[in-house]
């Protein structure tokens, strides 16, 4: 436990200051930039696909309900270490209570998060061995991550991972969700997704589709986070990586689910499609006094319903003729009869 000493003028440096509050605000202020983005995707999720499996819609509220803990958690850290902190020496060389939850709660989201890739992998490429191993990696991943926050529960002095057997735990941790997010990766990116994914993408979509929703940032930010934890693990430098990496998982685990076409769109699309339909509306036209007709074609079942009206002006005066032909066989042929009517006026 680190002793709580009133500061004086001058003890706490603005070096000491960056090193460890700045440090954590940075990160802080990355992770929830990153959390807007979570709450935007789950927000596009069930305005675009309010028919989905209920499983589905189980997992994207289960990420958003734990991403947004795993930020006010930090929050809490973050207030905890400006507020109640602030007139003693002591800074951010402890972890919170707080802190430690939000490890843990951390650790769990990643693991639904890559659960949820190992699906869509098996899906696009029914690779039984890619999508096991994103599975059993995860699943380590998430053993590890619980064993590092009960660690931290224990012994809350940060400097204190730097030591065995701690160090090999925390490092272990980041290693298997690394691992696990480079074959998630590999897989989505030699496998074309299929349908109904978007596969014509433009520049911006597919920067989004190989960064974002397969992947690729979370798992360069893991990376990134355990050489930064291994060089330099005495210090709280991993933090920002370590936070920032969570919310990427989260974040592409929900855009690749947003990445489908519009399910709305889709079932009107394929529905249309699928009946062949089609639509003709004559535009009307007066020559010699005739209006053009209105036609409506549907090819299951095949219906073609005809409607032809036409007003003829004989030149002989006060004669006046109607014709009316309707068709509406059902095997599409132009069969027609014709009723006439015809009205002599006698001129007065």
């Amino acid at each position: 436990m680190v002793e709580l000493i009133p500061a004086k003028p001058g003890s706490l440096s603005l070096v000491h200051l960056e090193q460890t509050l700045g440090v954590f605000f940075i990160g802080y202020i990355f992770m929830m930039v990153l959390y807007g983005f979570t709450f935007f995707q789950s927000y596009m999720y069930y305005s675009r696909y309010p028919h989905d499996h209920w499983s589905t819609k189980l997992t994207v509220v289960l990420l958003c309900l734990l991403d947004t803990a795993v930020s006010v958690l930090l929050s809490q850290s973050l207030y905890y270490y400006l507020v109640n902190l602030f007139p003693f020496t002591a800074t951010v060389e402890e972890a919170t209570t707080t802190f430690c939850s939000h490890v843990t709660l951390a650790a769990i989201s990643i693991f639904v998060a890559q659960l949820y890739y190992a699906s869509a992998v098996w899906k696009a490429t029914k690779n039984a061995f890619a999508s096991g191993a994103i599975a059993v990696l995860a699943t380590a991943g998430l053993a590890l991550g619980i064993a590092m926050s009960l660690k931290l529960f224990k012994d809350k002095t940060f400097a204190d991972l730097a030591f065995s057997p701690n160090k090999a735990i925390v490092a272990m941790s980041f290693a298997m969700v690394t691992a696990a997010g480079i074959v998630t990766f590999a897989s989505l990116t030699h496998s074309r997704l299929p349908a109904p994914y978007k596969l014509d993408l433009d520049l911006f979509d597919t920067l989004v589709s190989f960064s974002v929703s397969r992947g690729g940032a979370a798992f360069i930010v893991h990376l990134a986070l355990i050489f930064v934890f291994i060089g330099i693990p005495q210090k709280i430098y991993w933090i920002p990586f370590y936070v920032t990496s969570t919310k990427f998982f989260v974040i592409g685990a929900i855009t690749l689910l947003n990445s489908r076409e519009d399910a709305q769109t889709v079932t009107h699309d394929s529905q249309w499609n699928s009946s062949g339909a089609t639509r003709t509306i004559g535009g009307s036209s007066i020559h010699n006094g005739t209006a053009s007709g209105l036609q409506f074609k549907h090819s299951k079942p095949a219906i073609v319903i005809e409607v032809a009206q036409t007003t003829q002006h004989d030149r002989e005066p006060g004669k006046m003729s109607y014709g009316i032909a309707v068709d509406g066989d059902g095997d599409g042929d132009r069969d027609s009869s014709l009723n006439r009517l015809e009205q002599k006026n006698t001129a007065i």
